[in-house]
């Protein structure tokens, strides 16, 4: 019998009858992914890499629902929707000579992380749509054309992740990249043992030194067949696991709760492609399920699609396991939910009416299940526990206020550092929009370090390389389209992309 509470607690500065709480139960960990497979991450897709998270989710979810026979044609016909508008978007963001960065051509030279991103997953969709062949050849060859003599890949191109590079500046040897980059070749079935082989001695040659590079190594040198060699690295880093709670689980250090999930991630890949028995992964599988987000994905980019590729790859193993689970919830919900052969691939979800509230969760019977408890309040965060300082303000610019102008600020809080790549988020007032051609503006000042400012469902996405000590100052016009009377304030936010949970928040009005 599996039990446990859970206390549903809201902070003193939750803004009154803003709370709602939720209970989804599923017989396999790959549910949530299913059911909210547009809805992964609440992030914006305005560049190169972040566009593969609307991508890649969908031929894992295929992959998985085709493979244990449960793919409806409803699901088929999304997934593969939402990889050909993927894969035409993508192309968008390749250079000339067939590599991918960015924001594409206007971008220096392409990446080497996002091209190797990038062809990984084109050849796992290929699957189920059609992809030019001459893609996976331009790209592999723009790859392996830049290996070194020692056989390290170069981190050329702007990284705007942070957690590929493992803390190495890009003048030193780089280790983590080229086990990024020859997993990517092996996993679209790139045959050249000189390149592969000169790539392994670089690994040999450069030590990981945190989880994250660890198990990153052992995954490509797994793919590489080198079961000894991965399953050592494996063996050696074991002790370093935070096993509480029955969880397993790896910190890195200065690392974020992305690139500890990504680890985790690449741990569980790499005991299922050493063929390592499904309870040696089940505690790790553990801890990344925790960390899901509840709408099936996680914190960003990379840490969604490798971690969806670690549950859709163990989820296969356990879904042939038969299922029959009794969920008994009681506390601010009295509920019994069943989990059979019948509903497992479903998620069952409840609404938790009372709010603070302790919820008591007993299952019993056989087999895997997840069950994702989630609340969602407003809140303004006091100043003090932000890392980013954001200020707004809107003002008329037109006697009758039909045009006006919102200016900002952001900088980052900790002395002498500098955040990764960061977004300022701001939603129009309602009744007004941006003025397009005024956020274009923005990105023509090459001192400002804006990369790019789009607008999506009315809300202006703003791209900074950097947000430093010094305050970044922007601003943009605005006009009313429609009068609203008594318009509650905008809200703006700035959080870095890779690190999401770094944020701070604030509102603006125009004044009356």
């Amino acid at each position: 019998m599996f039990s446990k509470s859970d206390n549903l607690d809201l902070p003193d500065d939750a803004v009154p009858n803003s709370a709602r709480a939720l209970v989804d139960v599923s017989g396999n960990v790959m549910g949530p992914a299913i059911k909210n497979l547009n809805n992964l991450v609440s992030l914006p897709t305005g560049c190169g890499e972040q566009n593969m998270v609307k991508f890649t989710p969908n031929y894992l979810v295929l992959d998985y629902l085709t493979d244990i026979g449960k793919l409806t044609d409803s699901i088929k016909s999304d997934a593969i929707k939402n990889l050909n508008t993927g894969y035409q978007r993508e192309l968008t963001y390749q250079h000339y000579d067939g590599s991918f960065s960015a924001f594409g051509n206007s971008d220096k030279e392409g990446s080497m992380f996002l091209t190797a991103f990038v062809l990984r997953s084109f050849y796992q969709a290929k699957r189920y749509i059609a992809i030019d062949d001459k893609i996976f050849n331009d790209t592999q060859k723009w790859i392996t054309t830049r290996q070194q003599k020692d056989g390290c890949f170069p981190n050329v191109g702007q990284i705007i992740d942070s957690g590929i590079q493992g803390g190495l500046e890009k003048d030193k040897k780089n280790g983590t990249i080229t086990a990024y980059v020859l997993a990517s070749l092996l996993i679209s079935n790139y045959k050249n043992q000189t390149v592969i082989g000169k790539a392994m001695s670089c690994l040999a040659n450069n030590s990981p030194s945190t989880p994250y590079e660890t198990f990153l190594y052992a995954y490509a040198e797994a793919l590489a067949g080198q079961k000894k060699a991965a399953q050592k690295l494996l063996n050696d880093i074991k002790p370093f696991a935070d096993t509480t709670g029955g969880l397993e689980y790896y910190r890195n250090p200065n690392g974020s709760k992305s690139l500890d999930v990504e680890t985790a991630a690449y741990a569980i890949l790499t005991n299922l492609q050493l063929g390592n028995s499904k309870s040696a992964v089940l505690p790790i599988v553990r801890y990344l399920s925790t960390n899901l987000n509840p709408s099936g994905g996680f914190y960003s980019t990379q840490d969604t699609c490798v971690g969806l590729d670690a549950l859709s790859q163990f989820a296969k193993i356990v879904y042939k396991d038969p299922v029959d689970i009794t969920v008994s919830i009681s506390g601010g919900l009295n509920e019994q939910v069943q989990i059979s052969e019948d509903n497992k691939v479903l998620v069952q979800r409840n609404e938790i009416s009372q709010i603070p509230s302790e919820l008591d969760i007993q299952a019993t019977g056989t087999g895997c299940g997840l069950l994702q408890t989630s609340l969602r309040y407003n809140t303004l965060s006091p100043p003090e526990k932000n890392l980013f300082n954001i200020q707004v303000s809107g003002e008329c610019t037109s006697s009758d206020c039909k045009q006006r102008r919102i200016s900002g600020a952001v900088s980052y809080v900790p002395k002498g550092k500098k955040s990764g790549m960061s977004v300022v988020q701001i939603k129009m007032v309602t009744g007004t929009v941006a003025v397009k051609d005024s956020l274009n503006q923005l990105t023509s000042d090459t001192n400002n370090k804006i990369l790019r400012a789009d607008v999506d469902n009315n809300q202006v996405n703003i791209y900074f390389t950097e947000i430093s000590n010094d305050a970044q100052q922007f601003s943009f016009d605005v006009e009313e389209i429609v009068e609203v009377e008594n318009p509650q304030p905008g809200t703006a936010k700035v959080f870095d992309y890779y690190a999401p949970e770094n944020s701070a928040s604030t509102t603006y009005s125009y004044g009356n």
